[in-house]
């Protein structure tokens, strides 16, 4: 009798078990199908922003090259966000795209040559980095802004072409500069412009983080003053630069998640440059 007692018992408790596993399966199984779900629901709710605004395009975005990332902050980034500084630098580019597309699209048609997957706007981003050189200018204002006999011809730029590396060996260290773009062909803007429609583009040269230890914000906790910075060119289809200057936003050096790097700055960034081109 006790043995039999004990049999049933021993077989109740597996079931228990057995029910408790599956559910617990179950659960997760849901939770991974949740979790899927949203990831695509946030993908589709950008691929419908960027495909809601290239109908009609009027700038195009050129990303930076991955080789115009200079940050002096890749080892703090990377411990916080515990992922690969070339990991971080693929977000950093991709957010300050979204981050433009979703702001500049309040005011003009946008066409992003990084958002499109086809394999023609690939080639074509590829064809306008071929061209491109960079060097240190002084900033173009917006064209309102300038003397219309000043600006009548348009100013050869022939400076030293720079290859940066680092971020503490920068030029523009106290200097009013920004990294200026040139085309060796500029007909490539015109052959894209009656491709997509675009009358003008937008270039984003290069992507900066720099620290300012020279601005100390917590002397107790050694928390100081870190910058990001875009410099930026504004060019007509044919080769004719409307504007060209960097935007700026400031965080503390104890802020070293990529996430929270960029939501807290970028909006802010993409508004300065939006705001800044002639309507």
């Amino acid at each position: 009798m006790k043995h039999f007692l004990s049999v049933i018992a021993v077989t109740f408790c597996a079931a228990i078990l057995f029910s408790f596993t599956a559910n617990a399966q179950t659960w997760q199984l849901e939770e991974e199908s949740t979790d899927k779900e949203t990831s695509t629901d946030v993908i589709s709710e950008v691929e419908d922003e960027v495909s809601d605004s290239v109908v009609q395009a009027q700038i195009m975005i050129i990303p930076f090259k991955p080789r115009m990332y200079l940050s002096d902050a890749e080892r703090d980034i990377a411990k916080a966000s515990k992922k690969q500084p070339e990991v971080n630098q693929r977000f950093f580019r991709w957010q300050v795209e979204r981050s433009l597309v979703y702001r500049m699209q309040q005011n003009f048609g946008i066409k992003s040559l990084y958002f499109d997957t086809t394999q023609a706007a690939e080639e074509d981003l590829i064809r306008i980095y071929s061209s491109t050189n960079y060097s240190y200018q002084e900033p173009i204002a917006p064209i309102e802004k300038r003397s219309l006999m000043k600006f009548k011809k348009k100013k050869k730029q022939n400076a030293e072409m720079l290859d940066p590396t680092i971020a503490n060996k920068y030029p523009t260290d106290g200097k009013n500069e920004y990294m200026s773009v040139q085309l060796r062909d500029y007909s490539i803007l015109n052959e894209l412009s009656e491709k997509y429609g675009t009358q003008y583009f937008l270039f984003i040269n290069q992507f900066e983080i720099k620290t300012n230890y020279n601005n100390c914000l917590d002397i107790a906790n050694k928390i100081y003053e870190r910058e990001v910075i875009w410099h930026y060119t504004l060019m007509d289809k044919d080769g004719f630069v409307l504007l060209g200057n960097t935007t700026k936003a400031f965080f503390p050096t104890n802020n070293t998640k990529a996430q929270n790097i960029a939501y807290s700055c970028f909006p802010k960034m993409a508004n300065e440059i939006a705001v800044s081109i002639p309507q």
